[in-house]
């Protein structure tokens, strides 16, 4: 989620220094060959000439792959920009799907890959309810909590599962039936 509202910040603002934080989190999601060498490069670019990252980067002389690469992806974000007539919503799968990022989750076959991809689902849909990049990025941010309270006496609504082989010190199992689960033949 905070890769895919990264994407969302430098599609909105790819020129201002508040963009900066964002560039350094999706630069290089899914793999484009910009290590930190290169990252130090735009940097450094960045701070000599009061730009921001992506800004940078355009101007920076990187090695062959990793330069295309990043052009094509900066060139992306400048055309989400432009798409004035998308939701949200629209905007954020266009992004997704553009930038490789939601086939670099779909070459992943783990939990977390399934996990991430139900989590941009749903941020998509959520997405689609706000008019403005700041409204929705406001409430990502009401709604994350308080620094430190990461899973602090908080519940945690999981399936069976996905909970297969995680310990926790509570564990509630809500309208189970008798001879139901695990079943009248388990014994």
């Amino acid at each position: 989620v905070k890769d895919a509202l990264a994407l969302l910040t430098l599609s909105s603002w790819p020129d201002e220094r508040q963009s900066d934080e964002a560039f350094r989190r999706v630069a290089n999601k899914p793999a484009r060959g910009l290590g930190a060498k290169g990252l130090g490069m735009i940097e450094a670019e960045a701070a000599d000439f009061g730009l921001s990252l992506c800004a940078a980067a355009m101007r920076t002389r990187l090695p062959p792959r990793c330069g295309l690469a990043l052009d094509g992806f900066i060139q992306i974000l400048r055309r989400a920009g432009a798409r004035d007539d998308d939701t949200l919503g629209q905007r954020l799968t266009w992004l997704l799907e553009e930038t490789g990022y939601l086939d670099m989750l779909r070459a992943d076959d783990s939990d977390e890959a399934a996990t991430q991809r139900e989590n941009l689902a749903e941020l998509t849909e959520l997405a689609d309810g706000f008019r403005r990049v700041e409204h929705l990025m406001e409430h990502a941010a009401l709604a994350s909590g308080a620094p430190g309270e990461k899973g602090k006496d908080r519940v945690q609504l999981i399936t069976m599962h996905r909970a297969k082989g995680l310990e926790f010190r509570h564990v509630f199992l809500p309208a189970w039936e008798e001879a139901i689960f695990p079943g009248g033949m388990a014994r």
